[in-house]
Parts: C-alpha cells; sequence; structure tokens
C-alpha cells in the first residue's frame, strides 16, 4: 500500500510541475528574435535544389519557401487582427506540448494550401519573402500582446504564441534541410 502512496505523490508532482510550466507566459518578443533564423535561411539558399528523399520528398527550396509562407501568414494574422477580438488563448495539450519541448514530430502534420509552395519555386520569390519577413518580425514588439491569428489546430494564439510558434515551425524545418544536407 506505501508504494501506491509513493507512486500517487509522485504522480501528483509531476502533474503539478507540468501545471507551472504551462501557466509560465512567453515573453515579449526582442527586435531580434528572429535574425539568426534569417542568416541561416540566407546560408540555405546556396544549397536550395539540395533533396534527399530518404528525408524529404521536398528539396530545401520547398521547405524554405513554407517557412517564410507560415511567418507571412502567422505575422500577418496577427498585424491585421483587433486586440478587442481576441478570445484568449485557448488551451491545448497539443500547443502546450509544442511549445514545451519546442518541436514537433516530422510527417503528422500536412501543410495548409495557403502556405503550400508553388510548384517552381523562384529564387527570388525566395529573397522577396526573406526580405518582407524581416521588415515584418523587427516590428514584432510594436503590436499588442492580445492581438492574434487563428492557428489551425491550436486555435487563438496571442502575439506571443504566435511568434514563438513561428520560431519552433522554423526549427523544425531547419532540422529538415540540415539531415537533407547530411547525406
Amino acid at each position: 500500500m506505501k508504494i501506491f502512496k509513493r507512486i500517487a505523490i509522485v504522480l501528483v508532482l509531476i502533474v503539478l510541475v507540468f501545471a507551472v510550466i504551462f501557466m509560465i507566459p512567453i515573453g515579449d518578443p526582442q527586435a531580434d528574435h528572429m535574425s539568426t533564423h534569417f542568416v541561416k535561411i540566407e546560408e540555405y539558399l546556396q544549397h536550395r535544389d539540395m533533396r534527399n528523399t530518404e528525408v524529404s520528398q521536398a528539396d530545401v527550396a520547398w521547405h524554405l519557401d513554407h517557412i517564410l509562407k507560415v511567418i507571412d501568414r502567422l505575422y500577418g494574422g496577427v498585424e491585421v487582427s483587433k486586440a478587442e477580438d481576441f478570445p484568449g488563448s485557448n488551451f491545448s495539450v497539443q500547443k502546450e506540448i509544442v511549445f514545451l519541448l519546442g518541436d514537433f514530430p516530422r510527417g503528422v502534420a500536412q501543410a495548409p494550401e495557403s502556405v503550400t509552395p508553388p510548384e517552381t519555386i523562384l529564387t527570388e520569390d525566395i529573397i522577396r519573402q526573406l526580405e518582407d519577413a524581416k521588415a515584418r518580425i523587427s516590428e514584432a514588439s510594436q503590436l499588442n500582446p492580445d492581438q492574434f491569428v487563428n492557428h489551425p489546430v491550436f486555435g487563438p494564439m496571442g502575439r506571443n504564441e504566435a511568434l514563438r510558434f513561428i520560431e519552433i515551425h522554423t526549427d523544425h524545418h531547419f532540422k529538415i534541410i540540415e539531415d537533407i544536407l547530411a547525406e
């Protein structure tokens, strides 16, 4: 019977730790919070045509274009939203786990059509999207924290959550690109 009490106490402590972690708010973005990510995009661009079908059916250019389209859609959604309409972030176990781990598994989600790259990806388009992303993200801290975007899986995300998701999503695709280039 003592062993069950100990297990129960350990489980309660684990639940409390996770509850505290989930309650920690995501901090305000810094003006340069994505600058290293943008540098990496520029570096990866020279490998745009590399492909490794054991890692991904898409080439590096596809991943770069997709990253930039996600930044555009999520940041753009936050930018045009009205803070007074923010319903508040909804609790999602999936979202909390992704935010806690800072990653998500490969092959689980399908990119929505709105952020799926075109069949032909021009280097100039990637460069233009990158310049747009740099300009917009540098102004992220000026947006109201209650401005939001509706994510197709996680629901409404305030400015800070949306920007954190952009980082996690970008890092996710960087890992794929690194595996493509490791061949």
